[in-house]
């Protein structure tokens, strides 16, 4: 009996959430503190967006064969900790060639976890219905981005 795709894949759903939510849309909120901290302009600072977002098209294949050569866990936790130390280091950071070092990891955090999460979701929560799944694993993706900036605003 197959189970429902919530029920099994719910929490690697709220990984990806957080994943796009708070690495690409939760920048956004610090952009005027950034943009004054740093002195730059607000294109030179989401230069950054584009940076990650190309580090995943760079790495999710290299992601995707170490995920058959090392198993799914090993790199959904090393994805994790980059996020962790990514945002570390964007509260420390000083220079804009520094915030783009910082951009990379998120980017290679969104390969290696939100990788992971397709990978699980897809394959495992469902067998009959996957293209529900990554309809569900676009849209958790898309929520995460649209209401990362409303929750971190009012924090």
């Amino acid at each position: 009996m197959e189970r429902p795709l919530f029920r099994r894949g719910g929490h690697l759903l709220s990984t990806l959430l957080l994943n796009n939510g708070f690495m690409l849309i939760e920048i956004s909120i610090f952009d005027p503190l950034m943009i004054a901290r740093l002195h730059v302009s607000v294109a030179t600072l989401k230069f950054g967006d584009t940076i990650a977002l190309a580090t995943v098209a760079v790495t999710a294949p290299a992601a995707g064969y170490l995920t058959d050569k090392a198993g799914p866990r090993l790199l959904f936790v090393a994805g994790l900790a980059l996020m962790a130390f990514g945002m570390i280091l964007y509260t420390v950071f000083t220079t804009i060639g520094q915030i783009y070092l910082a951009f990379i990891l998120f980017g290679v955090c969104l390969a290696l976890s939100g990788g992971f999460a397709c990978l699980i979701v897809v394959s495992d929560a469902t067998t009959k219905r996957r293209g529900l799944a990554i309809g569900v694993l676009l849209a958790t993706a898309s929520l995460g981005q649209a209401i990362a900036p409303v929750v971190l605003s009012t924090l």
